[in-house]
């Protein structure tokens, strides 16, 4: 995958009229572990179709959501993003189990955990907040402590028992593998009926790989 995703020539514009876009930087989850999840996923999905499941191809694990950001600031938070992705090191995580938050029992979002490396994902986040806040102070400063999580469903209303669930509860310690962490990557958001589309705006190579790359140059 190469570092530089090339933007959209529409993007100083917003390309349909907007000057804002929603925005996050995540962790995308690929290979062996994406499979794994993808599998349980799809025999969930047809136990509970009801739920709204993240696509096979969108799970990610969220270092930040940055909202609603206008269009022209979007270099800026490219390069505060490379100076963090430069302190950090490559690194594995392990992934295990499914809870829910806020509590496994009233669950109103699944997601798959992370074990081993929930560590060194945080340090990273806590980087890319100081970086970003830097470029951006008018963003509102995350006040929860971070939780690595890979998002599996929403419950539309309501909540789910997962405990109660045979086929979450046979998986609450699973180990779902080892995912490679390399890299991160910031989305754009588009919020439609059918689900969210993610597009890939910008990657930034973890560690030394990301040292010799040149800033960005503003979108055209």
């Amino acid at each position: 995958m190469p570092a530089r995703i090339p933007m959209p020539a529409r993007i100083a514009a917003g390309g349909d009229g907007e000057d804002h876009w929603r925005l996050f930087i995540a962790v995308p989850v690929t290979g062996p572990v994406a499979g794994a999840l993808q599998a349980w996923m799809a025999a969930a999905r047809r136990q509970r179709p009801g739920l709204k499941w993240v696509r096979p191809g969108d799970l990610h694990i969220t270092l930040r959501f940055l909202g609603n950001r206008p269009v022209a600031s979007i270099p800026s938070l490219v390069a505060a993003g490379a100076r963090a992705a430069r302190e950090a090191a490559p690194l594995d995580v392990a992934v295990r189990g499914v809870g829910g938050f806020p509590a496994a029992g009233r669950a109103r979002t699944l997601w798959a955990g992370v074990g081993e490396g929930a560590a060194a994902l945080a340090a990273l986040a806590a980087s890319l907040e100081t970086q970003l806040l830097a470029v951006a102070p008018d963003l509102d400063p995350v006040q929860q402590p971070f939780q690595a999580h890979i998002t599996l469903a929403r419950v539309r209303g309501g909540w789910i028992d997962l405990d109660r669930w045979p086929h979450a509860a046979a998986v609450r310690q699973q180990d779902w593998g080892r995912l490679p962490v390399r890299a991160m990557v910031l989305f754009r958001s588009q919020l439609h009926p059918g689900g969210p589309v993610y597009t890939p705006l910008h990657r930034w190579p973890l560690g030394e790989a990301a040292a010799g790359l040149d800033e960005p140059p503003a979108p055209r």
